[in-house]
This record gives C-alpha cells, sequence and structure tokens, in this order.
C-alpha cells in the first residue's frame, strides 16, 4: 500500500485545559488563535493533564476535537497508554471514533513505542497492532518521557536500525524525535532512502538551529502560532524571504525571540504555557488550577512581558 504522507510544516501540541473533561469554550478561543498558522494539531492529553483513564479521556478530547478543528486540518492523536495492554484499548477507542467521521478529515495516530516496548521485536508488534486498519502512524523518540515514564529501561531511544525497519511497515509514516542533533543526524541517515517518510523535530531548540526538512511539533506554537509559522516556513524554503530585506530582519528578529522564549519554558513547559493562556483568557480554569510553585515568579515577568497572545516583545 502507498504510505500516507503526514504534511509538511507546523504541528502544534494544543494545550489542554485543566479539568476532567475538554470544553468547548477553551478549545474554540485556542483554536481561533492557531488554526490559521499550523498545518495539523497533536492531540496528546498525556501531556498536559495526566489522567488514569486515559481511554476515555483520550477519545472524549478526540472528539471534542473533531467537533471545533477545521476539517482540513490533519488530526495527530497520541495512543500510547502505561503498557501495552493500555496502548491497544487507547487504539481500539481511537480507531472506533476515527470510523464514525467523514474520509475528509486525516487522522495520524502518534505512538511512544519505548514507554512500555522493547526495541526488540518492535516491527511485528505494529504489524499485528495495524493489521486491521488503515490509519497511518508515526512513532514518537522522546527518552525524557521514556525515563519519566519507565526509569529504569535500559534504552530510551530507537535503534536506527529498528528505525528503519519500522519504516517498512506500511501503515508507519513518519517519526517525531525529541533528541538532540547527533541522534537527529543517525535516523536521517538511517531513512536516506526514504523520502516517503517524514520526520518532525520535536524539539523546537534544535530545530531553530539546525532545521529538518520535515518540519516541527511544537508545544509554543500555542502561545507564538504566527511567529512559529514564520520561522517554520522560511526554513523549510515553503516560503521565500531572501528576496525581502525587511522580512530577512523579521526572520531573524523572530527567530532570536523564540530561542529565548524556548529557553525560558523548558524546565516547566505544560503548567507554563498553560498558566500563560490562561492569564490571557485564551483559557478560563477554575481558581486553585495552577498552585503556587517554584516556576510562578518566572511565569509572571514572562506575562507581564508579553500582555497579549501572538504579539512578539522583547523578553
Amino acid at each position: 500500500m502507498n504510505k500516507i504522507r503526514p504534511p509538511r510544516g507546523l504541528i502544534v501540541n494544543l494545550a489542554l485545559p485543566a479539568g476532567d473533561k475538554p470544553e468547548a469554550g477553551d478549545f474554540v478561543r485556542l483554536l481561533n488563535l492557531v488554526c490559521g498558522n499550523v498545518d495539523g494539531i497533536l492531540i496528546d492529553p498525556l501531556y498536559w493533564a495526566p489522567t488514569s483513564d486515559i481511554a476515555s479521556y483520550q477519545c472524549r478530547f478526540l472528539e471534542r476535537c473533531i467537533e471545533v478543528v477545521p476539517a482540513n486540518l490533519p488530526l495527530f492523536v497520541m495512543i500510547t497508554g502505561f503498557d501495552e495492554e493500555e496502548t491497544r484499548g487507547i487504539f481500539d477507542c481511537v480507531k472506533e471514533v476515527a470510523g464514525n467521521i467523514k474520509k475528509e478529515r486525516k487522522i495520524f495516530l502518534v505512538d511512544l513505542p519505548l514507554s512500555y516496548h522493547s526495541n526488540r521485536g518492535l516491527p511485528d508488534y505494529y504489524r499485528d497492532l495495524l493489521s486491521d486498519t488503515d490509519l497511518p502512524l508515526l512513532v514518537m523518540n522522546d527518552p525524557k518521557r521514556v525515563h519519566f515514564s519507565k526509569p529504569f529501561f535500559k534504552r530510551k531511544n530507537l535503534i536506527p536500525a529498528v528505525l528503519r525497519k519500522l519504516a517498512d511497515v506500511p501503515n508507519i509514516c513518519g517519526l517525531i524525535n525529541v533528541t538532540d542533533l547527533k541522534r537527529s543526524l543517525s535516523y536521517s541517515w538511517a531513512l536516506r532512502d526514504r523520502s516517503d517518510f517524514r520526520i518532525y523535530d520535536g524539539r523546537e531548540s534544535l530545530f531553530l538551529e539546525n532545521p529538518n526538512k520535515g518540519g516541527l511539533v511544537s508545544i509554543t506554537a500555542n502561545l507564538f502560532p504566527s511567529s512559529w509559522k514564520l520561522v517554520v516556513k522560511s526554513s523549510l524554503g515553503i516560503e521565500d524571504v531572501s528576496c525581502v530585506p525587511d522580512m530577512i530582519k523579521e526572520r531573524w528578529y523572530v527567530g532570536r525571540f523564540l530561542q529565548e522564549v524556548t529557553k525560558e519554558i523548558e524546565d516547566h513547559a505544560p503548567l507554563f504555557i498553560k498558566y500563560v493562556l490562561n492569564y490571557w483568557g485564551v483559557f478560563r480554569d477554575p481558581p486553585g488550577s495552577y498552585p503556587d510553585s517554584h516556576f510562578e515568579a518566572k511565569a509572571l515577568h514572562f506575562v507581564r512581558s508579553h500582555p497579549e497572545p501572538d504579539r512578539i516583545h522583547p523578553l
């Protein structure tokens, strides 16, 4: 079968409001901010709000996003659970929801396999998991998240030779790589003759310094989507700014600004981003959603320097 290629460009890991139920109002306000600037939306509730009932929560979130996300924007849906059994449960739930929507809506599954499975036998595992679906899947490589969920696992990165075998699995169409430049280059080399396989950077700082050809999965695009759109489109050559001196200057300034932003919030990114969105009025989380913590002073400084969404100011 021909692989369905994910879009090239900017994918936002959509921020999730506090609480147990996704509220349409918060989604609509955030989507109004981001949708015109991104090429896809990643639905990853566990990144934003860990919960014990992952399958039910993920499917409620997916159904809500299907209602409010424009049909022309692909949805990337995380299916990773605590173990293989839970992952299969989330997969079955997402597959059922996806089966009830129009074919025009593109849905891509995303999985972080090393958080519950070793490199050994991974291609066969996916052949079995995906045997009765046409839904395409991207694997994620994120050693920090693997360490957080399974600190005693020996290997926390995909082996390049295993990744190459995964690219031969019919449904697997891409990689989200949240590591450093050295590993990024090793993955690109392993897949050098696979033009049908999309590789996204999952680290914003890496993309700003050494952008790959596939694009970026971004968390701070929740805050500054048009700035990231300019940087990603120009970095990938989708929009040429080289012949417009003012645009070159703006691209340089915006890139420098985003480097400072990613550095400032990286230690507490999920809480920090939701705190800022709540301060801006994009989210309307109830009092007590963000208790006092050691990141609050930094967050307060940030929002006072940036009083509006998607407007850049010197830090």
